[in-house]
């Protein structure tokens, strides 16, 4: 249940179903009104993307706003430069950003770039956000799961470790 092992196998998967090896997950702050990259493949690529992003600068940010697939492809209107600049050259011929969606609000946004078919229709848009749905349940809960496991050892108030904790702690060095 740890939270980024589930969003990496979630991407893993979909990105062989969406038929692409550059994709990006990303979790949604809504406090500081950002999008934090959460996973990406490892492709040994010099150019790393980019750690955070705006949620008004990007096609993901756009996802996360309006709460629906969104679509930049082969033939739309040029790359603007705030979208173009969270991708490394070469930009990508066509990107597709899913919202993740869970208990009525966006939890992140799964990108793929260049998928399989070149031209996306509206089916395969639908069929990817449909795959993306059980998705972001299972990332909520397991980001849900990590916030119990911390409350289980701190204290709500001042948030420092409490008696559990150090019971804890005490038993695995003492096994060590």
């Amino acid at each position: 249940l740890d939270p980024q092992m589930v969003s990496r196998f979630i991407m893993e998967r979909a990105a062989q179903l969406v038929g692409t090896r550059r994709w990006r997950l990303y979790r949604v702050d809504e406090t500081a009104g950002l999008l934090r990259l959460d996973t990406c493949p490892n492709d040994g690529s010099a150019d790393s993307p980019p750690l955070e992003l705006p949620l008004d600068s990007s096609l993901a940010g756009e996802a996360a706003r309006n709460r629906r697939v969104c679509h930049h492809g082969a033939g739309r209107e040029p790359w603007s430069e705030t979208w173009a600049i969270s991708w490394p050259v070469p930009l990508p011929d066509s990107l597709i950003g899913v919202p993740l969606a869970s208990r009525g609000r966006v939890i992140g946004v799964a990108e793929f770039a260049d998928p399989r078919s070149g031209r996306t229709a509206a089916m395969d848009l639908d069929t990817v956000a449909a795959l993306m749905e059980p998705a972001a349940i299972a990332l909520d809960n397991a980001q849900l799961f990590r916030k119990l496991e911390e409350r289980t050892v701190t204290d709500d108030l001042t948030q420092l470790y409490n008696a559990r904790f150090m019971d804890n702690y005490l038993r695995r060095e003492s096994k060590r």
